[in-house]
């Protein structure tokens, strides 16, 4: 299960981390990530089912995300929160490759 949290940033500027933040071209923008492992925590809570594994997802469109994906972290989520761009071919290969790892 995802929570997918979608963000439509200017494609002149890289998505990056910068000391562990995500940061949109200079710009700190971490609290993103922040807003999407609350959602993701509030979830798993709900869902009370310690056998599904939820996994929040930020997805960027226009800006590139150096490295294809970043492995960002928040106190409010105890994993990574991922930040991908949006390109359809490459979230199904990453999907497919994180799904093995499980």
């Amino acid at each position: 299960m995802f929570v997918l949290n979608s963000k439509r940033w200017h494609a002149r500027l890289p998505t990056h981390l910068r000391d562990g933040r995500v940061h949109f071209g200079d710009e700190d923008r971490h609290g993103q990530i922040d807003a999407v492992a609350r959602s993701t925590a509030r979830l798993q809570d709900a869902l009370a089912m310690p056998d599904v594994v939820v996994w929040p997802l930020l997805v960027v469109h226009g800006s590139p995300v150096a490295g294809g994906v970043l492995d960002a972290r928040s106190p409010r989520w105890a994993g990574p929160v991922y930040v991908l761009r949006l390109a359809l071919k490459l979230i199904v290969k990453w999907l497919k490759m994180s799904m093995v790892r499980w």
